[in-house]
């Protein structure tokens, strides 16, 4: 009896069921993104996993894309990114569209505004700017 019922309650716990599920929330920016002209995207919003789920649904090429591991000097570059794209941005922007087929930006609300780019799309989460000149 005993064996029947712990044969019963082994296989109660072995029977597969539904793994709970629930739409992942999709920011509003993805889908303007989506929606833009062919062309490449710098997101300098999103952390490197978010931003390579979200590459997966607007189907773009994107900057420094994911690498299992980001050394130091993945991370300098960053940074010296993050300052070049402030201070000098329409000398860059033109290399970036020309060269790299680079044609968003896409920054944190916060991020500095910029005269020399063409806002597209702006909210309370992010600002995207078209990078040609």
């Amino acid at each position: 009896m005993t064996r029947v019922l712990f044969a019963g309650l082994l296989l109660l716990e072995y029977l597969p069921l539904p793994l709970p599920a629930q739409p992942a929330r999709v920011p509003a920016y993805i889908r303007v993104i989506k929606s833009l002209p062919p062309g490449g995207i710098v997101d300098r919003l999103n952390d490197k996993f978010p931003a390579h789920y979200y590459q997966t649904l607007y189907e773009r090429p994107r900057a420094v894309g994911l690498i299992s591991r980001y050394p130091s000097s993945v991370e300098a570059k960053y940074t010296e990114f993050d300052e070049v794209l402030i201070l000098d941005i329409p000398r860059y922007a033109r290399k970036l569209y020309d060269e790299y087929k680079l044609r968003y930006l896409l920054v944190p609300p916060d991020y500095p505004p910029n005269e020399h780019l063409r806002l597209i799309y702006a909210d309370r989460e992010c600002r995207l700017y078209a990078l040609r000149p």
